[in-house]
């Protein structure tokens, strides 16, 4: 696998298999594209984070961030996000969705699941209902949160 702890600067990862675990990452822009393998991060801070895996559980721990996408084959997700969040997308076609979220926080959600419920701690003023899928506010609406997932639950929860 590959590991990356203590550096600042754009990182930009691209690999066929093997996880990818990063510690205590400073960079403008972060983007990792694997084919198969875990991807962990915890306590990183860039302006935009992309995270591309074929198939693999994702874990963002403390992530200060406007961008953040993921966007996984199979494999469950876990972001915990900061109030700097502007932009969030999550796409996994196979797995559960888990969202951390600063009780503060302002955001328009759209979430959407194929088979599996949708939960969450924080109030959300709910503005459309469908099956497997909901559109609302937490907030102020300042930021916006797409979430999509073919099978397997998504859960908001307080960070």
């Amino acid at each position: 696998g590959i590991e990356a702890k203590d550096t600042e600067g754009n990182l930009d990862i691209d690999t066929g298999s093997g996880s990818v675990d990063l510690t205590r990452v400073r960079a403008t822009s972060l983007r990792v594209d694997t084919g198969s393998g875990s991807v962990r991060c915890e306590s990183v801070t860039a302006d935009e984070i992309d995270i591309d895996t074929g198939s693999g559980a994702v874990d963002i721990g403390a992530a200060s961030a406007r961008s953040v996408r993921v966007d996984v084959g199979s494999g469950s997700v876990d972001v915990a996000l900061s109030r700097e969040a502007r932009d969030v997308y999550v796409d996994t076609g196979s797995g559960s969705v888990t969202l951390r979220v600063p009780e503060s926080i302002g955001a328009d959600v759209d979430l959407d699941t194929g088979s599996g419920d949708i939960d969450s701690e924080l109030p959300i003023t709910i503005q459309g209902r469908g099956r497997g899928s909901l559109k609302g506010r937490i907030g102020d609406g300042a930021a916006h949160i797409t979430v999509s997932t073919g099978s397997g639950g998504i859960r908001i929860r307080r960070a």
